[in-house]
């Protein structure tokens, strides 16, 4: 489930909802403090979050608008057409970051740019849902072996259906293609 609702994040960039941030911000702000009801102010506190979510998420990717001229990161988008190299690299910023969702809007603003392809992303996607498992591996931490367990069945499931479908790069770029 985790998995199907951090996707809808990818929608979001799309659909330029990141860029209402601070006016979401705002909305849960007011709900959070204005509210008589404890279940809005609860809302609001959600609504808060996700706004400030939404608002770091657009600083990232503004954060990013210098690269488009920078020769070495150019040159090493340019290498991402072999989807092992962007496999690896994308897991290991993803996990740095510890957001599969923002290293998402990260390739989704460069791609919205034209300095990726659909065909260059997939092993950067697969790396992002790789990548993500270091947050489940650092909550595990001091916590029962059952948690440790779950976070590493996590990670194992995830690296093993990345690997699985690396070498069908080509063939899943042209089915989504088909689709949308």
């Amino acid at each position: 489930g985790a998995c199907v609702g951090s996707t809808l994040i990818s929608y979001l960039v799309v659909f330029k909802v990141v860029d209402y941030g601070l006016l979401i911000v705002f909305v849960g702000y007011c709900m959070q403090e204005f509210s008589k009801s404890d279940t809005r102010r609860d809302i609001g506190g959600a609504i808060f979050g996700l706004g400030l979510l939404f608002f770091s998420m657009e600083v990232m990717s503004n954060a990013f608008a210098f690269m488009k001229q920078y020769p070495p990161f150019l040159n090493l988008l340019a290498s991402m057409g072999n989807p092992y190299l962007g496999f690896v690299a994308s897991t290991v910023f993803t996990g740095i970051i510890q957001s599969s969702g923002a290293m998402m809007a990260i390739l989704l603003q460069l791609t919205g740019q034209g300095m990726l392809t659909m065909k260059s992303c997939f092993g950067l996607m697969l790396g992002a849902n790789v990548g993500t498992c270091v947050t489940g591996l650092l909550a595990a931490i001091g916590r029962s072996r059952e948690a440790l367990r779950l976070a590493m069945a996590l990670l194992l499931f995830r690296l093993a259906s990345a690997l699985l479908l690396l070498p069908f790069g080509t063939q899943f770029s042209m089915l989504v293609a088909r689709l949308c």
